[in-house]
């Protein structure tokens, strides 16, 4: 994980990689999944994919955040990408909600000859709320670990049972 300067100096922004062990085509489902993210994503208390339109898809997602503080919800405009590499990207512009900002991105490289995934997230955002960002990116570095960790058990728990783990 690395921290970066964020948007206009507020808030977190950070770039981290991960390597899961299945290919690009079995990771690619979990991580465009929007709708199943309450499932199996770190803090997020619930989600919906509002609408798909090509290779365009508006999600909500609703984080969870501990008390004294108010959940953060957000929309995003997501523009999915199959890359010519055999990876694919998908890249959420926000569109309203709890923020000041919330961009980012997430690439889905084949490594070792497509058997392996190299996932690479990306981070910036800012909530419209009065917390610290030293708080804020610690609750971030914190988290970032654990969303690796639970995109590659989902994709284990979905090459078990395809069926449960297809995204629209």
């Amino acid at each position: 994980m690395i921290p970066r300067e964020p948007t206009g100096g507020h808030g977190v922004a950070l770039h981290a990689c991960g390597i899961v062990d299945a290919p690009p085509a079995a990771v690619w489902p979990v991580v465009r999944d929007c709708e199943k993210w309450d499932q199996y994503m770190p803090g997020v208390g619930s989600s919906k994919l509002q609408k798909r339109t090509g290779n365009t898809a508006i999600c909500e997602v609703i984080v969870d955040l501990p008390y004294p503080f108010s959940d953060l919800r957000s929309v995003a405009s997501i523009v999915e990408i199959e890359r010519p590499d055999g990876g694919f990207s998908r890249r959420s512009l926000f569109l309203e909600g709890d923020y000041k900002h919330n961009n980012g991105y997430w690439i889905v490289l084949p490594y070792e000859d497509g058997k392996k995934t190299l996932l690479v997230y990306d981070i910036d955002f800012n909530p419209d709320m009065a917390v610290p960002d030293f708080l804020l990116r610690s609750l971030q570095s914190r988290t970032a670990p654990d969303i690796f960790s639970a995109i590659r058990e989902r994709v284990k728990m979905c090459s078990a049972s395809a069926e449960t783990c297809k995204a629209e």
